[in-house]
């Protein structure tokens, strides 16, 4: 059963547009079944706090439908890439009436 999945990633302000694309597409072949629904480029932000040395940050939001398998390795490929300062990954959850 495919879920709701939502995405913020801060990706480091020195990031290429050319980079953060190819994070995009290991993220489009992990997915496989499963479909991205929207993708949103908020581009360079001040962050509140420096992280790993950084002050400003590179904001994408990403909306997909994925298995728990899927949701996992997207988790896998943004925890081994080294452009990410941080992420955070949302099972949305439907509400029954």
């Amino acid at each position: 059963m495919l879920n709701s999945y939502e995405l913020m990633i801060i990706f480091n302000s020195t990031a290429s547009d050319n980079e953060i694309k190819k994070v995009f597409d290991k993220i489009g072949q992990s997915i496989g079944k499963g479909k991205i629904l929207s993708s949103s480029l908020f581009g360079k932000k001040n962050l509140s706090y420096s992280i790993k040395k950084q002050t400003e940050g590179i904001y994408w939001l990403l909306n997909f439908h994925a298995d728990g398998k899927e949701a996992k390795s997207v988790n896998n490929i943004l925890k081994m890439n080294e452009l990410v300062l941080r992420y955070l990954q949302i099972k949305q959850i439907k509400k029954s009436n």
